[in-house]
């Protein structure tokens, strides 16, 4: 399956209010999130590559997910800008939510955040 056929894609807010854009990755049929909203814009200051730490935060490509096995999206990375740390990444679909979860060696030992459904971004950032 495509990423567009698998209805991950869309506007989805976080628990700390960011909107994260899910969609197809433009180079592969992977599947892409970029920062869309954030209550602090500003840059990657917490990058750990000093060449990455005047990106700005809105535009910021935070996930990639290679495979889909017909539940889930895996094989691929998370960002979370806040602390500049890269996790493994599983996304799950449910009842309207996704369900992100990042983590370090194997899945059972990662933390799960649950998106909600954005239906329209009013203002969002500008790269």
């Amino acid at each position: 399956p495509t990423a567009s056929s698998t209805g991950f894609e869309g506007l989805w807010r976080t628990p700390d209010k960011s909107v994260i854009e899910i969609a197809a990755c433009p180079t592969r049929g992977h599947l892409c999130g970029y920062i869309r909203w954030a209550r602090e814009g500003g840059v990657d200051e917490a990058n750990p590559q000093e060449a990455l730490r005047k990106r700005p935060i809105c535009g910021l490509p935070i996930l990639e997910l290679h495979r889909y096995d017909g539940s889930s999206w895996r094989e691929g990375w998370v960002y979370d800008p806040e602390e500049g740390k890269t996790y493994q990444a599983a996304l799950r679909k449910r009842d309207g939510k996704l369900f992100l979860r990042g983590f370090v060696g194997a899945e059972v030992f990662g933390e799960t955040e649950t998106w909600t459904p954005v239906a329209s971004l009013d203002s969002p950032c500008k790269p």
